[in-house]
Order: structure tokens, then C-alpha cells, then sequence
């Protein structure tokens, strides 16, 4: 139907739920009142089922969501190498895979926050760290945008950064991420924390593991010499004594007999 005008006063009407057949699959009936020139109150009735809202107004962009209620962000994982402790040159990870979306970013479950003074570079996993510019924001400023700096060697004067999103979400803070736009860049998160990933096996492993096997083979082939010397010194050793008992004294007159 149509909206009323002032002088029709408060009005019944028949509201639609678009569905899989029709576009009136089911039917609600409502009131309005109109209160001035476009203006207007409704008095609603609570939807028989979910997945079902009133519309209001048309060529509006679509509300965002809330990134701190449950779903609406990713829990970005992360290892100590993302710390501002970890100064390693020869580690140049990236990150080129964000694609615009909130992250809380954990340690193990501990919140972590982006550090928000410069940072050196060859930390946090790579050659240039990425830091935020300037405060935290409060839980009341919701959504806020801030730029994040890229140390490339300029004295930390923030010549190059990238434009992203943070909220406080009381107990801990979302991030919306952009990828960056060259390597070796990343974003540093938390203070603590080696450049070793947690139960990454140290980068000499595999020739440790193949020095104890070849000590292992080394002292199995001594212990079998050893083993084959001692057996054969005991043969020896029994074949003299079963001599020795052989021996008659008809035997040992005759050898005395042949010596000089």
C-alpha cells in the first residue's frame, strides 16, 4: 500500500516477506502515521521467524559490522617473530596476503597491540617493520583511522605508510589490514617474543640428527671389533688348555728326550 497523509491520521497496512515463490510469501499487518512532510512512525509487530527485518530507505551502502561481536573478525595467529625483540637480518617475511579484513591478533591467546613508536628495522621478522602513528583509540571512538608507517631507513619520518583501521574493543584492540604493496614489509605486533617460531626445530637439526647416527654406527663397529678380538683371544686361550690336558708323562719324557 501507500504511506497516509497528516489527515488520515494513524492507518492499518499490510507489510510483505519476500520468499522463494513470490515476493509476498507471508503478510504482517502494521500501522503508520504520518508526522509531517516525509516523516512518518510505525507501530511493528515482532517477526514470526528469524532471518526476517523491516526495510527502511533505498540507495544506502549497507551497514558495517560491529568487527569487536564475536565473528566479525579473524584471530591472527602470530609467533614471537612478529615482536619488536626479534632483530634478525636474515629474515625478510612479508605480508602480502591481508585483504582488507579485522584482525585480533594473538600470542598463544594474549592480545597482542601494533607498537606505536618507531621501530628498527630488521625486526619483527623482516627488513622493513611496519608501526602505527600516533594514539590508541579510545572504546567511545569506534571505527578510527590511522596510518601505518613503513621504517625504510628514513629516520623513522613515516615517508611511506598505508592507511588502516583500528577499534578498542575494551579488552583488547581490532585491526582492518591492507596487504602491502612491496617485500619486505610487515607488521610488527607485541614486544616479547624470539625470532624462532615456537617448537621450530633449530636449522641444524638435520646435521645433528646424522652425527648421533653416524656416533651410534661409529660404536657399533668398535664393539664388534672389540667383541671379535675378546672371542677370538678366548678360543686361544681354549685350545691351549685342551693342549695342555692332552699332554701324558710318556709325552713329556719324549719331549724331553728331543730337546738339547
Amino acid at each position: 500500500g501507500t504511506h497516509p497523509v497528516n489527515a488520515d491520521g494513524i492507518v492499518n497496512r499490510t507489510v510483505c516477506v519476500v520468499g522463494v515463490r513470490s515476493y509476498c510469501d507471508k503478510q504482517y499487518e502494521i500501522r503508520i502515521k504520518a508526522c509531517g512532510v516525509n516523516e512518518y512512525v510505525y507501530y511493528l509487530r515482532k517477526a514470526q521467524s528469524c532471518n526476517e527485518g523491516y526495510c527502511f530507505g533505498k540507495d544506502l551502502p549497507c551497514a558495517k559490522p560491529n568487527p569487536c561481536e564475536p565473528g566479525n573478525s579473524k584471530i591472527l595467529h602470530v609467533d614471537g617473530d612478529r615482536s619488536t625483540s626479534c632483530k634478525e637480518k636474515s629474515m625478510s617475511l612479508c605480508d602480502n596476503t591481508f585483504n582488507n579484513e579485522w584482525y585480533r591478533v594473538q600470542k598463544n591467546g594474549i592480545d597482542l597491540k601494533m607498537p606505536n613508536t618507531c621501530v628498527d628495522q630488521y625486526s619483527c621478522g623482516t627488513k622493513y617493520p611496519i608501526y602505527l602513528s600516533g594514539s590508541e583509540p579510545a572504546i567511545t571512538d569506534k571505527v578510527v583511522s590511522r596510518k601505518a608507517c613503513v621504517n625504510d631507513g628514513n629516520m623513522c619520518t613515516c615517508s611511506r605508510f598505508y592507511n588502516i583501521q583500528l577499534r578498542n574493543c575494551s579488552t583488547y584492540i581490532v585491526y582492518n589490514l591492507t596487504s602491502v604493496q612491496s617485500c619486505p614489509e610487515r607488521y610488527c605486533f607485541g614486544t616479547e617474543g624470539n625470532c624462532k617460531k615456537e617448537g621450530e626445530k633449530p636449522s641444524n637439526f638435520l646435521e645433528y640428527i646424522l652425527a648421533v647416527v653416524a656416533g651410534i654406527v661409529m660404536l657399533f663397529i668398535i664393539a664388534s671389533i672389540v667383541s671379535y678380538i675378546l672371542y677370538k683371544k678366548s678360543l686361544r686361550i681354549k685350545s691351549i688348555h685342551s693342549e695342555g690336558k692332552c699332554q701324558t708323562p710318556e709325552n713329556e719324557e719324549q719331549l724331553k728326550k728331543q730337546m738339547p
